[in-house]
């Protein structure tokens, strides 16, 4: 018997359809991607690693539509729980602090590391991305008007 999606697997299915319209809005919607996964910026080669087919190929056609390059796009080895890794050209940006390159952003990073769920009775929406990258996030949804709270707990991994 297959497994029912989760509510945040069935709202990224949604949004890994929505191409922004304007390249001011495909250039965030990239950057934010590449910014949450605690990648270098433009004009550099990024290597992603994402847990969505779904996800991937959004990145893929943003990579190519911005003006960057996919020179790598390879399947991880697990079929219970696949990785898509890519490496990308990415162009030079383009965005703008305009609402509707806001929104791209904040689509481009929940794609990648957000959850949404209902605790109790009321939605939780969170982002967890890589430092360094949480006060551009946090700038571009405070211009959405969606109230902000920061989270950091420090781990030690070994």
């Amino acid at each position: 018997m297959r497994e029912r999606p989760s509510f945040t697997d069935e709202i990224k299915a949604e949004l890994a359809n929505v191409l922004p319209a304007r390249p001011c809005c495909q250039h965030a919607e990239l950057a934010a991607i590449v910014g949450v996964s605690g990648q270098a910026g433009e004009g550099s080669q990024v290597t992603l690693r994402l847990s969505r087919n779904a996800v991937a190929r959004k990145v893929v056609q943003l990579a190519r539509s911005t003006g960057g390059g996919v020179s790598a796009v390879r399947k991880g080895p697990s079929a219970k729980r696949p990785s898509y890794h890519l490496r990308l050209t990415l162009a030079p940006s383009l965005a703008s602090n305009d609402v509707c390159c806001a929104r791209a952003s904040v689509r481009g990073a929940f794609l990648v590391r957000g959850v949404l769920g209902n605790r109790g009775h009321a939605y939780h929406f969170e982002i967890v991305g890589a430092r360094g990258y949480g006060a551009e996030l946090s700038r571009r949804m405070r211009a959405l008007r969606i109230p902000v709270g920061t989270d950091v707990e420090a781990r030690c991994v070994t």
